[in-house]
């Protein structure tokens, strides 16, 4: 959702993604054939995603395909209970990042 303040993405997030990002999202049952094909657009479009890391506040080190944009990797886990919420920012040394 490129304009997060544009009516269209409220409404989109407000019926199937409320509380998540439009990433963690999913199809609903009952929902409308624009949205099922936005999510088969959108599974054709996370095979080839990856991330820019800058300072890593919103990438999840866990559950985020951020290592390599051009082959699935993974950090070696699982995580702990501690850690399943880790940020790459918390990886990150905060002056240098």
């Amino acid at each position: 959702m490129h304009n997060p303040d544009s009516l269209l993405t409220k409404v989109l997030k407000g019926k199937y993604f409320p509380e998540s990002s439009f990433l963690e999202s999913g199809a609903k049952t009952g929902a409308s054939h624009g949205w099922v094909s936005v999510m088969a657009g959108k599974a054709v479009l996370e095979k080839g995603f990856g991330y820019l890391v800058g300072n890593g506040e919103n990438i999840k080190v866990w559950t985020d395909s951020w290592l390599s944009p051009s082959k699935l990797e993974a950090p070696i886990g699982p995580p702990t209970l501690d850690n399943q919420n880790l940020l790459v920012a918390d990886l990150l040394h905060p002056q240098s990042n």
